[in-house]
């Protein structure tokens, strides 16, 4: 993409409800829409731009069309967010959402979120909206929480970070997609049987977690595993079972150990009925600070997901809670999820 700013849609408010509150509060809102993610495309941009009309706001358009075109309608927007004392807005799904967090972790400026995913599990987490007038609503009306956030060798993420079975899982399913159309169940068949008839890697995990006098304590476990799950979606970690680390400054832990295909079945059936948590082959912990290293093959990096997607980094892996939090623009109420830093 070309020099973002060269696209850029400036839209004053229409409405006269309330212009003065909606510029003061939140605004003005540099808006970076990837109208790839879920459906409805420019149809939905466009009663999003009619949203945001009546709202009062006002708005700096940037659009993008594809993922891999969120980088720089990301950093121009994140900046003059910063210059103008504004609010960074992400219209898009997990994925758009992980894209801008080191602008906006960097930069310090709030980010908003207007949900058009698949699965929208930082929206749901939050309680955002996923109705269009209503998470425009709370951009402008909502108040900025802190949010502690996770990250590996300085990735953040929001949602969740995974390495083993899921990556591959996911980069699976992408293929089985192309190759056979957008048929879900079926593209998930193949992958997870394509997936079963793979070599296991084991990696060595390094827990360190801090004692009640606040001295940190090292624990290595060495088990050979076919997933590591680092939730940080209280949601995620309560539909499978698993408890969510109370401590802010901890995430939570979930390792899979290397099971046959038969009990992994049985492991995806329990996830199914929230007793995953209850797994014998399942270990769950809060930690601090975790280091994963692989084992025997000594390769220059593993595939790690990342909110769903999929990147190459650096082994050994250190798995933190960021140093600064995230300003989120929350619904304005005493509601589950505020002040969570």
């Amino acid at each position: 993409m070309s020099d973002a700013s060269t696209s850029i849609r400036d839209e004053e408010p229409v409405s006269e409800r309330r212009p003065l509150e909606a510029q003061k509060r939140n605004g003005p809102f540099f808006v970076v829409a990837n109208v790839a993610s879920g459906s409805g495309g420019e149809a939905r941009l466009e009663e999003l731009r009619d949203h945001f009309r009546r709202s009062g706001a006002v708005v700096r358009w940037v659009p993008a069309s594809r993922d891999r075109d969120l980088e720089q309608p990301l950093l121009w927007a994140a900046k003059a967010a910063r210059e103008a004392g504004g609010t960074l807005v992400v219209v898009g799904g997990d994925g758009s959402i992980n894209s801008a967090l080191p602008l906006a972790l960097e930069s310090g400026v709030p980010l908003g979120i207007i949900p058009a995913g698949t699965f929208n599990y930082v929206a749901r987490d939050f309680e955002i909206p996923l109705e269009l007038g209503e998470a425009v609503d709370t951009l402008v009306h909502g108040s900025p929480i802190s949010v502690r956030v996770g990250q590996v060798n300085g990735h953040p993420f929001l949602v969740n970070a995974s390495l083993g079975l899921y990556p591959r899982l996911l980069e699976d399913r992408e293929k089985a997609k192309r190759r056979y159309g957008r048929n879900r169940a079926l593209a998930l068949a193949i992958s997870a049987a394509s997936l079963l008839s793979r070599r296991t890697t084991t990696f060595s995990l390094d827990i360190q977690r801090a004692s009640e006098e606040g001295q940190t304590l090292g624990a290595p476990h060495r088990m050979d595993i076919a997933t590591l799950f680092i939730g940080r979606s209280s949601l995620q970690l309560r539909r499978v079972g698993i408890e969510e680390a109370e401590a802010p400054g901890e995430l939570t832990a979930v390792a899979l150990r290397r099971p046959s295909a038969l009990r992994l079945l049985g492991l995806g059936i329990r996830a199914t009925f929230g007793a995953l948590g209850d797994a014998p082959d399942i270990l769950s912990f809060p930690f601090e600070k975790l280091v994963v290293d692989e084992n025997g093959r000594h390769r220059d990096s593993v595939k790690v997901a990342l909110d769903g997607e999929v990147l190459r980094l650096a082994c050994p892996l250190i798995f933190e809670v960021a140093p600064e939090p995230l300003r989120l623009i929350v619904p304005d109420k005493d509601a589950p999820g505020r002040n969570r830093s």
